[in-house]
């Protein structure tokens, strides 16, 4: 049959050898596939052991790019111009298209300069997107202290400042930290 008794007799034999190290997980019945899982849940196992430290800086960066909320803030931001009493929020919402772009092309092309960089990029997104945060609420807490305007201005720049640091580097840094023998499947834990 196409040669699957000789692979099928190979995944028995490798199954009965890992079945020793599996801990009282594959019990003396229990077919081929059983085993293999049990085998597969060993070596991710010790994959992770192995590149624990990487994997886990990749789940923070990935934690702290999600827990930043700028996807919120885009999907909100009609309502959240509205909340900050712009006169003309949807005036504003193509111009938050085009910040998103600009701070792509700019995570981009400057994320392997030597000006710039992929450091400098995340570091000083994370300032601005941390003022204008600090800016926005200082507004909602007291409307009277700044314009409306300036509102409009922190809520554009903070996803430009996201789009351009952490939005836009942090899939290629955790591409980098990653080894290549673990890199799909911890990237797709993170």
């Amino acid at each position: 049959l196409l040669g699957l008794r000789s692979e099928t007799a190979e995944l028995r034999h490798l199954a009965r050898e890992q079945r020793d190290g599996c801990e009282g997980h594959v019990q003396v019945g229990l077919q081929s596939s059983e085993s293999l899982s049990c085998l597969s849940c060993h070596r991710q196992l010790d994959a992770w052991k192995e590149f624990k430290r990487p994997f886990l800086i990749s789940l923070g960066l990935a934690a702290f790019t999600a827990s930043i909320g700028n996807l919120a803030v885009q999907a909100y931001a009609f309502d959240l111009l509205k909340v900050c009493r712009v006169q003309d929020p949807a005036s504003i919402l193509p111009l938050i298209g085009w910040m998103k772009l600009a701070g792509a092309l700019l995570a981009m092309f400057a994320s392997d300069s030597e000006k710039m960089g992929r450091r400098r990029l995340v570091i000083s997104g994370s300032l601005l997107c941390t003022m204008c945060d600090a800016v926005l609420a200082i507004h909602l807490a007291f409307p009277s202290l700044f314009a409306a305007e300036v509102a409009a201005l922190c809520i554009i720049l903070r996803i430009f400042a996201w789009t351009a640091g952490l939005g836009g580097v942090h899939f290629l840094l955790i591409s980098e930290m990653l080894p290549s023998t673990v890199r799909s499947s911890f990237t797709g834990q993170c």
